[in-house]
């Protein structure tokens, strides 16, 4: 490459982020710029690429550079837009978009873009006039049809939603976007049935479409069909064991089926996918611990302390399982440690209480009645139990 030569380094930049490797790109492209600083397309390129990278601050300051260069560069203004909405500054972001289309009235990327973040600032009406007006130009354009009944959907509309993602799918049939909309928003208004019909029709056009079939699977479930349910999540992790999403929905029937073998079974796939998820970490130890495999369950939540030495949930459980295998004084030591980090934690108390009771240690769970309504005086449990010791002239104030 020769040096000073800005446009191959403008190319070569776009070629480095076209492949992910966005630090090369913003490098090659800053090099570009220092060259000539006025070079519209590397800025405008250095923007891209800084936004790709999540440095949506330096994106948005290369790009009004660009645009104070050229105030009306549609390319810059329309990659400023989205910036500023990534960046979550909205009002900016329309604002923006506003002006490109003061510039170019029919510029149908923009007024798209423009009603996209309408509905994400929660301005609906606006959204849905600014959609309607792309299909008053472009009667057939699906994307803007496609926008419009998500719009519609989440303005709780969904009956103009569905009529208006069924004429796109009446434009194109095998439109898979309005086809997994149209699938949503029947999910969403509680018609299970034809929710699973949508999105067999995209299995039947993609049959490994694994997404589809963990929509259908999760359907299922909420239809009360839970066979079917785990059937077509199973299909969905045959085409991709990965998927954490349908191991989760799976995960779920299995807990409210009390499938506990399946369950753990299941939860041992979704470690080997990210062995340090917690909540999945936790619930496996949950499950050896209903299933009576103590050891198994305390050495889980061994793994789960180490991920997150002071998470309560995970102590707590930890605890219990302990007091379960009759380990009370470890058992102890964790539960004050739960407390020490959320004093507020009453199930900690309550586990705590009992594992005292076990050990006789009897004026020490009296402390706990009294610490645990201090935590929470107005605690049901903890009250019936200082009632019961009044009663039986234990109590001490």
């Amino acid at each position: 490459i020769e040096p000073d030569n800005v446009r191959i380094l403008n190319e070569l930049g776009i070629s480095y982020r076209e492949n992910k490797q966005l630090d090369k790109a913003i490098e090659t492209l800053k090099k570009a710029i220092k060259i000539e600083p006025h070079a519209l397309p590397s800025l405008n390129e250095l923007g891209i690429s800084y936004r790709e990278n999540k440095q949506l601050d330096k994106a948005i300051e290369t790009l009004k550079k660009a645009i104070k260069i050229e105030p009306h560069a549609l390319p810059s203004l329309n990659e400023l837009g989205i910036s500023y909405r990534e960046n979550k500054q909205l009002d900016k972001a329309i604002e923006t978009w506003e002006k490109i289309i003061e510039i170019e009235p029919n510029d149908l990327a923009s007024i798209n873009e423009l009603g996209i973040t309408y509905r994400e600032d929660n301005h609906f009406d606006k959204a849905i006039e600014t959609f309607k007006k792309i299909v008053e130009i472009k009667p057939h354009d699906l994307a803007s049809l496609n926008q419009l009944g998500i719009t519609y959907r989440e303005n709780n509309q969904p009956d103009k939603a569905i009529e208006t993602l069924n004429k796109a799918i009446e434009i194109e049939p095998k439109d898979f976007r309005s086809l997994n909309e149209l699938g949503i928003t029947y999910r969403v208004n509680n018609q299970f049935n034809k929710a699973i019909e949508t999105w067999k029709k995209i299995v039947g056009i993609k049959p490994n479409d694994y997404i589809s079939l963990y929509l259908i699977g999760i359907t299922y479930r909420e239809n009360k069909q839970l066979d079917k349910a785990i059937e077509t999540l199973n299909k969905a992790i045959e085409i991709e064991p990965k998927d954490f999403r349908s191991l989760n929905a799976l995960r779920i029937i299995y807990r409210e089926n009390k499938q506990l073998d399946k369950l753990n079974e299941t939860l041992k796939k979704m470690i080997e996918i990210n062995p340090k998820d917690l909540a999945t970490v936790n619930e496996l130890g949950i499950t050896y611990r209903e299933n009576k495999q103590l050891d198994k369950a305390i050495e889980t939540f061994k793994k789960a302390i180490e991920i997150e030495p002071e998470n309560v949930l995970v102590l707590t459980e930890f605890g219990k399982t302990l007091c379960f295998n009759n380990s009370y004084q470890e058992a102890i030591s964790i539960l004050e440690n739960a407390i020490k980090i959320d004093p507020h934690n009453i199930q900690s108390y309550s586990i705590l209480y009992k594992a005292y009771i076990h050990e006789r240690n009897f004026s020490e769970s009296i402390n706990i009645v009294k610490r645990a309504l201090i935590a929470k005086p107005n605690d049901k449990k903890f009250l019936e139990i200082k009632h019961g010791l009044i009663k039986k002239k234990f109590w001490i104030e």
